[in-house]
């Protein structure tokens, strides 16, 4: 999951990124999704991102997020929580092969 947000020219600014397993259950399922950004590697380079108006974002981050693979080396920073609401459904379930 990234969190985006439009600046003032209209530009999508990732705020962070987060993960979160969707329910397999039918129904109403809420759950809270602790939202994280990373880090930069210097000073120099926050500075420079603070001047362009732009925090660090992930290169591949679905990939880096998912399989959690060089995630124990990156700094991160967290940005708060998100409450997200799943309406899971099961019908037709059984035309993809699914035994529910």
């Amino acid at each position: 999951m990234t969190c985006c947000s439009p600046d003032f020219l209209g530009r999508e600014i990732v705020k962070g990124y987060g993960v979160i397993n969707v329910p397999t259950q039918p129904g109403i399922h809420e759950r809270t999704v602790q939202i994280f950004s990373p880090l930069t590697s210097s000073v120099f380079l926050n500075f420079l991102g603070i001047l362009a108006g732009q925090k660090a974002e992930m290169i591949n981050a679905p990939k880096v997020i998912s399989s959690g693979e060089g995630r124990e080396i990156t700094r991160t920073r967290s940005e708060g929580f998100i409450k997200v609401i799943f309406n899971v459904t099961t019908r037709d379930m059984e035309k993809f092969g699914y035994n529910v």
